[in-house]
């Protein structure tokens, strides 16, 4: 998955309330995370994979995350 030049806004959800990943790459490169808010984890970006994959790689890049909040990291939950 990629995003460039994106802007997340104002989303809501339980974990990654703009990007919720399981065993897949991701590449985010010049995005705003705003305001986002996840019950649980990973206000703007919840990245997960197993122990034994070895292709999911997260790559952020010139970024802002302003204002997201979560129980458990606020910007992103890794």
């Amino acid at each position: 998955m990629i995003f460039t030049s994106t802007i997340f806004e104002n989303n809501k959800g339980t974990n990654g309330a703009a990007i919720y990943t399981l065993n897949t790459p991701l590449t985010v490169i010049s995005c705003t995370f705003k305001n986002n808010k996840a019950s649980e984890e990973g206000g703007a970006i919840y990245f997960s994979t197993e122990v034994s994959d070895t292709t999911s790689i997260l790559t952020l890049d010139s970024s802002i995350f302003k204002y997201n909040s979560a129980r458990i990291g606020g910007a992103y939950r890794l």
